[in-house]
This record gives structure tokens, C-alpha cells and sequence, in this order.
């Protein structure tokens, strides 16, 4: 299982677990978007659309990047990000990459 969390609508945090890997940012979740949560595997993403001035769940980017679906090995997280443009006033570049997924800290005194 993968670690899951969200925030209700008075900002307390609750914490799952889901099968599904895949972690929103705190500040949509906390700031924009307390009481919203994506469990949909085709759109697993919560974002806020300033147009609408609303929370949305939408599909992960990198399951389309220039046509490209990203995927990543079991027990990683696929994540999304982007880059500076190149050029001044340019569009960002996508960057999907796969990440260690959280586990619990080990219970062992010498564990890091």
C-alpha cells in the first residue's frame, strides 16, 4: 500500500493508506483545496483550476507527456515536475520521474 492524505475542511490532516501511488502537493491539498480528495486512478491528481475557481481531480501528466505514457516500477511513485524554460518567457518543460515511495521509519535504534 501506498501512504495516502488529505485534509478535511477545518485543515485537520487524515492519513490512509491506498493502493493506488500517488501524493498531491500540501499546499493544493492544505491551502486551496482543504476537504477535496482524488481516489479515481484515472484522475488522481487534485489541482485548482483558477479559471473555475475550483478544486478538480484530473489525470496524472505524465500519463501524457507529448504522447508519452510515464510509468514507473512497483514500490516507486511516478512524479511530475517541471523544469525552467530554456528560453526566457518560455514554456516549462515536464519532467516525470520515479521516486521511493514513504514507508513507515524503521524501528531499529541504528536505522536511518
Amino acid at each position: 500500500p501506498f501512504l495516502h492524505f488529505h485534509y478535511k475542511v477545518d485543515r485537520s490532516l487524515i492519513c490512509g493508506c491506498s493502493e493506488h501511488p500517488h501524493y498531491n502537493t500540501r499546499y493544493i491539498s492544505h491551502d486551496l483545496c482543504p476537504g477535496h480528495a482524488c481516489d479515481s486512478p484515472d484522475h488522481p491528481v487534485l489541482d485548482y483550476d483558477q479559471v473555475q475557481d475550483a478544486c478538480i481531480c484530473r489525470a496524472h501528466p505524465c500519463h501524457d507527456i507529448d504522447g508519452v505514457k510515464h510509468l514507473c516500477p512497483e514500490g516507486k511513485v511516478l512524479r511530475y515536475r517541471e523544469d525552467e524554460p530554456e528560453i526566457p518567457r518560455g514554456k516549462a518543460k515536464g519532467q516525470c520521474e520515479c521516486i521511493s515511495k514513504m514507508d513507515p521509519p524503521s524501528k531499529n535504534k541504528g536505522d536511518l
